[in-house]
């Protein structure tokens, strides 16, 4: 059965607030219906991922795009292993990391 390319299920933006603190903080914006199983139930637990948005060019667009995430076990790695991997992530398309499967996701 063929791969289908991973859709975005939401999107996620970083906002500084206007106290005298400036904290920072995200806003949220999910699409449940991507979310939902194929009988369009939700399921009691979803596991996202988000990725920065590289493409940004303007304000309203998101800082970051948020994908389903399935569940996995994950190899422990070194520090210098862990510097790799973020060095190939850093430096991916937003089209690749779109196409990539789950089993291939980098970080």
């Amino acid at each position: 059965m063929e791969e289908q390319k991973k859709q975005s299920v939401g999107a996620m933006w970083s906002k500084t607030s206007k106290n005298e603190k400036q904290t920072k903080y995200y806003t949220i914006s999910l699409d449940t219906k991507q979310i939902m199983d194929d009988n369009g139930n939700m399921p009691e637990k979803v596991n996202l991922i988000a990725f920065r948005n590289f493409y940004k060019q303007e304000d309203k667009q998101p800082d970051y795009k948020i994908y389903k995430s399935e569940k996995r076990e994950y190899i422990r790695t070194t520090e210098k292993e862990d510097d790799e991997i973020d060095k190939i992530g850093d430096t991916m398309t937003q089209e690749e990391i779109d196409s990539l499967g789950d089993d291939e996701i980098p970080f």
